[in-house]
């Protein structure tokens, strides 16, 4: 899932992330990212999310997706310091938190994407 309120990123960002193979479902907002979260079936990875955004933050959202998610990952964005973006509530997820400072590259997002979901698996093997 990606979550982003400036639509020239989140553009960029979903071409990007569907040309190197990934499903993605696409949010302009905490709020729109809920309701296409109810409108999804199945299970959800990863999602991307800007912290700073109208409406429900990052982290408000993040918390509401680990309730139906518990084994979700998330990769926090943000154009702010990464000590400030900690200022909005962001839940502890240990593993399964990351973050990349804006502006960045889209060939830093897949990395980080890649990242985000070696260490699911990881995560998820050492549970079994």
């Amino acid at each position: 899932m990606l979550v982003e309120d400036k639509s020239a990123v989140r553009f960029a960002a979903l071409e990007f992330l569907e040309k190197c193979g990934y499903s993605v479902i696409e949010a302009k907002d905490g709020l729109d990212a809920v309701g296409e979260v109810s409108k999804h079936p199945g299970p959800i990875d990863l999602m991307v999310t800007d912290v700073v955004m109208p409406g429900i933050n990052g982290g408000q959202l993040a918390e509401m997706l680990a309730e139906k998610y518990p084994n979700i990952r998330v990769l926090f964005m943000s154009g702010y310091a990464e000590t400030i973006v900690h200022s909005h509530k962001i839940m502890d997820l240990e593993l399964r938190y990351g973050f990349i400072q804006k502006p960045f590259n889209l060939r830093a997002l897949g990395c980080k994407v890649r990242e985000m979901l070696s260490k699911s698996a990881v995560a998820a093997g050492a549970s079994s």
